[in-house]
């Protein structure tokens, strides 16, 4: 036991700030799994500041993959470690996805369901996350900007909110 007590009292020091750093997790996404002796891991100092461009809808009935997509990263930075204030994340929506960012009455009235991805969309919007959504989307998807849920700030276009995100020093995939 002896031989063991150092181990032990090292991992129940290391285990609050695990909790802690998932604490605010965001729910109803694949879950992080640890990963035994990461090397390449984020500076817990660093601002990481990234956007998605996304414009897929949801099969019907379930919940954007491109909106747990960013809650996952969400969550990945906090199991690290990064503090929720350095994360700067956002999200802009265009084509077929626009819909899925509707209040939930005229999404009903709409897809004749409710809509499945209020409840993570607020969760991200809590967290800090930018959702924005193409202004012009909205006439090509007949979507009257009232009918958005009030969470979603809306860009001129697509293009003008990634020149926006860049020159804020965000990054994201081509």
């Amino acid at each position: 036991m002896r031989r063991f007590l150092p181990s032990l009292l090292l991992a129940a020091a290391l285990l609050p700030a695990t909790l802690r750093a998932q604490s605010d997790a965001i729910p109803g996404v694949t879950p992080i799994r640890e990963v035994p002796r990461t090397t390449f891991v984020p500076d817990t100092k660093a601002t990481y500041k990234y956007f998605w461009n996304h414009t897929d809808s949801a099969k019907t009935g379930e919940v954007n993959p491109g909106f747990q997509a960013v809650a996952t990263m969400w969550n990945a930075l906090r199991a690290d470690g990064v503090p929720a204030k350095q994360i700067k994340l956002a999200i802009v929506i265009h084509g077929r996805a626009t819909v899925d960012l509707m209040a939930n009455a005229p999404y009903k009235a709409r897809m004749g369901r409710d809509n499945p991805n209020i409840a993570i969309l607020e969760q991200l919007a809590k967290a800090g996350v930018d959702i924005i959504v193409c202004g012009q989307a909205l006439f090509n998807r007949n979507v009257p900007r009232d009918d958005l849920l009030p969470l979603v700030q809306v860009a001129r276009s697509a293009g003008y909110a990634h020149m926006i995100l860049a020159a804020k020093g965000y990054g994201t995939t081509p």
